[in-house]
This record gives structure tokens, sequence and C-alpha cells, in this order.
């Protein structure tokens, strides 16, 4: 689908980060390139920036994430990380439309995500379940 245009693919800078032993990291950037996925940045944090892609955060996804995070009772699953939620920072910030991931935290949290940022977050196979049945509907 990317291939034919249908979909554009995406992975922020931090993806390295997530990704930082091998065997996995050392093929990471030809599998990125294989599949032609392009690199967008995500928001600058203080220790991890890349200049000039890398950006700067929005205040709004930054009082959604502290919220979230205040608002986590003890019993409560953990949030997401600090990688994760500069993967959806950058995202929000470059604008994209779907988020897709298997991450339990970032599941937990996608009504939220779409109500407060417009982010919609789904597994990959539900959203290959979804394209599906838009094409055959179009």
């Amino acid at each position: 689908m990317h291939r034919n245009g249908r979909i554009d693919l995406a992975v922020t800078s931090r993806v390295h980060a997530d990704i930082p032993n091998d065997p996995r990291a050392s093929t990471l950037n030809d599998d990125l390139d294989e599949l032609d996925v392009v690199q967008i940045g995500s928001v600058t944090r203080l220790g991890s920036w890349i200049l000039g892609v890398d950006r700067l955060p929005c205040e709004r996804f930054m009082e959604f994430e502290s919220s979230i995070r205040a608002r986590r009772k003890p019993h409560e699953p953990k949030p997401p990380g600090n990688h994760d939620w500069d993967h959806l920072h950058g995202h929000h910030l470059a604008n994209r439309d779907v988020f897709l991931t298997w991450d339990k935290a970032i599941l937990r949290l996608a009504p939220a995500l779409f109500e407060h940022l417009g982010l919609v977050i789904k597994k990959p196979e539900a959203f290959l379940v979804a394209l599906g049945a838009s094409s055959r509907s179009s």
C-alpha cells in the first residue's frame, strides 16, 4: 500500500532509542530504507535532540501528557514512557493522521488522545482492516 501511494509511513527520530540493541539495531536503517519509511522529527528534549529535525513542543500536548501523569492512581497501569510520549508528540507536531502501535499503554489512551489532540491510535492490523473496508466502499 505504501509503494502504491495509498499510505505514507513514518517513524520519529526516537525510533533508534526504542531499538538500541542488536540484532535489530544494526539493520534498522536498512529495513526502514527498504520499506521507504521517512523519518520525522520528534519533540526536543534535553539530552535527546536532533538539531534541524526535532521540533519545539506543543503546549497543548504537554498539558495533556502532564494531566495523564498527574491523574494516574498507584493501582492503575503505567502511562506511556518518555520515548512513547516523544513518538506521539512528534506525530502530533507533524500532523500525522494515524499512529500505529501494539504498545498497550498508548492503546489504553487512544480515546483520550483522539478527544483531546485528534490523534488516531490503532493497532496495525485494525488499521489494515479499516483501510480494506474503506477501499471496498469507495
